[in-house]
């Protein structure tokens, strides 16, 4: 039992490291040397909120921290990754360096994590006026065969059913090679809100930069620097004062992503292109 604890605090302490090197834009898009594991060592020490998983190898009690990491989420990020649904597994990359991965573990439903970033990142997303940089790509295998990935802008909530879920997001299908901006509410069928098929950006096995900047209601994305879409209407009402956006990272049914970066600024003037950013 002593060994397990151990073994859970390891895991968490690493995962709160992930957050903040991500954060800070740390990795080879960035020009960066990458975070040694002393470096990592260190920034988890001094990390107060950790990645909170509900997968674990010891299948103690992943419910109840899946349904904690959900709320407190809502309310307070943290800093780091807090995984929002039972499904799905998050964990640093032993092949690439700076690597962070989220892994379905099921046929069917969402595995999602949210960002908690810094207290500036934090204020503008609740602004609603902000931009996201990612860098993803998808890793396919005999146990991870599909490439759904999904870059959640606005979201307030995440369940493994999609009848569950409220949020505006970028989906990026990987082996179709489709782009597609989806609005999903609870109990609502799925809006498609923009899409694009053939999208020659997206190849599997290779990373894609998606920067979107988001301007209240609307937002405009870009696929490694080509524009794709600008002006497009999220289609959200307005929420109550007490409730606050998350964003993130999300994949369908058995996908492995691969995050290289992932960070979030705030707005850039108006006029400006934010592939440039």
């Amino acid at each position: 039992a002593h060994s397990r604890a151990r073994a859970r605090a390891s895991r968490a302490r690493r995962g709160a490291a992930v957050g903040r090197w991500i954060a800070a834009g740390r990795g080879v898009a960035e020009g960066g040397d990458g975070v040694s594991q002393r470096a990592l060592r260190h920034d988890s020490a001094a990390m107060r909120t950790p990645l909170r998983s509900s997968h674990s190898s010891d299948g103690g009690g992943s419910a109840t921290a899946s349904e904690k990491g959900s709320e407190a989420a809502a309310e307070d990020f943290g800093q780091g990754w807090t995984q929002l649904t039972d499904q799905g597994k998050i964990y640093l990359s032993k092949k690439e360096k700076n690597v962070f991965i989220l892994e379905g573990t099921k046929a069917a439903g969402f595995s999602a994590s949210a960002y908690g970033g810094s207290a500036d990142q934090r204020a503008a997303v609740v602004s609603g006026y902000f931009t996201l940089t990612a860098d993803v790509k998808t890793m396919p295998n005999e146990l991870c065969p599909e490439q759904q990935v999904y870059i959640l802008l606005d979201c307030f909530g995440m369940t493994d059913l999609s009848s569950g879920c409220d949020f505006c997001g970028v989906r990026l299908s990987f082996d179709s090679r489709e782009l597609r901006v989806e609005g999903h509410r609870r109990n609502a069928a799925m809006q498609t809100l923009y899409a694009q098929p053939s999208c020659a950006l997206l190849r599997s096995g290779t990373y894609t930069t998606v920067v979107v900047a988001v301007q209240g209601d609307t937002f405009s994305l870009s696929l490694s620097g080509v524009s794709i879409v600008s002006n497009l209407s999220m289609g959200r009402s307005v929420r109550s004062a007490d409730t606050s956006p998350m964003v993130g990272l999300a994949v369908y049914g058995r996908s492995r992503c691969c995050l290289k970066r992932f960070r979030v600024a705030a707005a850039v003037s108006a006029g400006e292109d934010p592939a440039a950013q």
